[in-house]
């Protein structure tokens, strides 16, 4: 159990049992807390019962809180790829800072990156292979300032994702997990995709039948503001065009390698 306050009138913060075991053996009880700077803090080490007594250990380990702990001192990503492997263990909570925690728990506690948009597909690998059972790693993407936060999307424990980075625009990358206790090591891969020649309708291929063309649309930028109500998609396509001459015409569009829907717009 711990305690904050004086001896005379401690208050109970925390009361940590270690889980039940086979034939009279438990499992280690674990707590982690962040320790406010000033605060004393009384431990007590018990048993669930009276009659539970013997021997124990005990260990007290502090970890360094990260440079890039947090928005204000975010670790600027300056060109890409950007690959880094790094650990959030000694984090602290970042939604007491805000009111939108854009997914995270209100004790969550990550580390932060920031990067300006240059109206390219940016994608984002975020994993954190080794976390508590229960948990689950938390990537959240915001815009705006430091004092002046907005949520862009709660990507959630995704491993990977893709968005729309728009030209001059700052965004920040919290990493985290879904509660205090989701912590630990991580790898993180940010790319960045150069959109094909015919990313928009003025850009279209001009075509004559017979026609093949083959191309790639993981850099394409979307289409009509994104109003995913026009033609039946608005996002992220690339274009082509012809000149009716009063024949029967087929389009056949072919996907290869994607976990994706295609669909062809007329």
């Amino acid at each position: 159990s711990v305690f904050t306050g004086d001896c005379t009138n401690p208050t109970c913060i925390a009361n940590v049992k270690g889980a039940d075991g086979y034939y009279g053996v438990n499992e280690v009880a674990v707590h982690d807390m962040v320790a406010e700077r000033g605060e004393s803090y009384y431990i007590l080490l018990a048993g669930e019962l009276f009659t539970a007594a013997g021997e124990y250990s005990f260990s007290v380990t502090e970890y360094e809180i990260p440079q890039n702990d947090d928005c204000k001192n975010a670790s600027v990503i300056e060109s890409f790829p950007f690959s880094q492997r790094g650990t959030t263990i000694g984090a602290t909570p970042d939604f007491d800072l805000f009111d939108d925690r854009c997914g995270g728990g209100l004790d969550s506690r990550g580390i932060w990156y920031m990067f300006t948009g240059n109206d390219k597909v940016t994608t984002v690998s975020f994993s954190m292979p080794n976390l508590a059972y229960g948990t689950s790693s938390q990537l959240s993407l915001f815009s705006g300032s430091c004092n002046k936060l907005k949520c862009e999307a709660d990507f959630g424990g995704l491993d990977k994702v893709s968005f729309h980075a728009a030209n001059g625009v700052n965004y920040w990358l919290l990493l985290s997990g879904t509660e205090f206790w989701a912590y630990g090591d991580f790898d993180l891969h940010v790319s960045q995709f150069e959109p094909p020649s015919n990313d928009s309708c003025e850009s279209s291929i001009p075509m004559t039948a017979p026609f093949t063309g083959n191309n790639d649309l993981t850099g394409a930028t979307p289409d009509f503001g994104g109003d995913d109500t026009t033609c039946g998609n608005g996002w992220s396509g690339a274009w082509y065009s012809f000149t009716g001459d009063g024949k029967a015409y087929m389009l056949s569009l072919n996907t290869v390698v994607t976990d994706y829907y295609f669909q062809c717009e007329i």
